[in-house]
Parts: C-alpha cells; sequence; structure tokens
C-alpha cells in the first residue's frame, strides 16, 4: 500500500530550464564555457545543498577563473550582478504561465485524493537557496503536504543518502513511497533504497501508473 508520493518538480511541473539559463549566464561571466564548467566542479554541489549562496557561488567561481584568493569589490560586483541575472532568468522561463497546467490540475486532485484515500503528497527538488525562497512566496510549495529540498536537507538527488533520509523523516517502509521523477539517475537511486518508483515521461502515461498503483481514480 502506498502510504506517500513525492514527486519531482522540474521537468514535470515546472521546466527543465537549466541548460537555457546558462546560455543566458555564462556569456556575462565572460569566460570560455569549458573554463566556466570546470570552475563550476566543486561549487554547484555546495549551492544546491545550500552550504553556500547564489551570490557566493559566483564569487567562487570568479575568484577560480581569476586565480585569486580573495574576492575583491569587483568581484563581489560581478557576483552580485551574476546573482541578480540568474534570478531574472530563472523567472523567465519558470514563472507559474510557465507551469505545465495540465499537472498542476493533477498535483491538486493528487492532493484531495490523499486526504481520502490516506496518502501524503509530497514535492522533491534540488534547487537553490534563492530560488526556493521564489518558489515558496509564489505558493508552489502550497501544493504538497510535505517538501524534500535539497538546501533544507543539505543532501541532493541522487545521493543514496538523500533517499535514505525521506524513509528516516517519513518513518516509512520504502514500498510505501511512491518516488515520480523524470530522471532516470534519480529513480535508479530511489530503486535502490527499495522505493516505488515512476519514471516521469508524460501526464497521461502518469496518471496510468498512478491508477495502477492505486493510488489516482
Amino acid at each position: 500500500m502506498i502510504r506517500y508520493i513525492v514527486s519531482d518538480l522540474g521537468g514535470i511541473l515546472l521546466p527543465e530550464a537549466k541548460e537555457k539559463i546558462e546560455q543566458e549566464i555564462n556569456p556575462l561571466i565572460g569566460f570560455a564555457e569549458s573554463l566556466i564548467r570546470k570552475a563550476e566542479e566543486s561549487s554547484e554541489d555546495r549551492l544546491v545543498r545550500g552550504l553556500i549562496t547564489l551570490k557566493e557561488y559566483y564569487e567562487i567561481i570568479l575568484m577560480k577563473l581569476n586565480n585569486t584568493e580573495r574576492a575583491d569589490t569587483a568581484i563581489k560586483r560581478k557576483a552580485g550582478y551574476l546573482t541578480k541575472k540568474r534570478l531574472e532568468a530563472y523567472d523567465k522561463y519558470c514563472s507559474q504561465d510557465k507551469w505545465d497546467q495540465e499537472v498542476l490540475r493533477l498535483f491538486r486532485s493528487l492532493r484531495e485524493e490523499g486526504m481520502e484515500r490516506g496518502f501524503t503528497f509530497c514535492s522533491s527538488t534540488n534547487t537553490e537557496r534563492e530560488i526556493y525562497e521564489l518558489n515558496k512566496r509564489r505558493g508552489l510549495f502550497d501544493l504538497f503536504d510535505r517538501d524534500f529540498v535539497s538546501v533544507e536537507m543539505g543532501l541532493k538527488k541522487p545521493n543514496v543518502d538523500y533517499f535514505r533520509e525521506i524513509i528516516r523523516q517519513l518513518s516509512a517502509n520504502p514500498k510505501e513511497i511512491l518516488f515520480i521523477d523524470d530522471k532516470k539517475e534519480n529513480i535508479k537511486a530511489a530503486n535502490g533504497v527499495g522505493m516505488s518508483t515512476i519514471l516521469y515521461s508524460g501526464r497521461l502515461e502518469l496518471v496510468n501508473k498512478l491508477k495502477a498503483y492505486g493510488v489516482y481514480a
């Protein structure tokens, strides 16, 4: 019996916009793409786990690219500018009018179904602190009973500890948790700890699979 549904957001309800955002922001950094990628390597993980802010993230990248160990006034100013532009780009590609309206209706129905059938509807997302706060203000997380957010947990998908922490917080048998995601590596990790899973490939197929699990009429 499914007692918890835990659904990813990006690529399901929200557009998967990371590549588009990077295409807008990276040219503003002013270095070759390959150098930016190398500078991002360890910092992106810390950003998504909530250990640094977006501004600190860009300060670290700019220090690496400029081969310096100190964030001077120019670097701090540019990091602030890049943070502002990134939030603007996110708003451009992921504002509420860009949400998948059919999935939005499905999610609202799922929460209602949960009240009737006795399961809890949860969100799951890798995000940045500033984006998380923005989406909280927009009411995104009001769609769910509980949220498993990387910056709050200090863990991110597909790290197996992220999924173990969900199990611990819910005090549930892993098979009682139905995890939904559009990325194969996240589904693989969830399967690895014993969760029930659905690899998202479209709303209609998701509805059919939810019906097969007995959590949607």
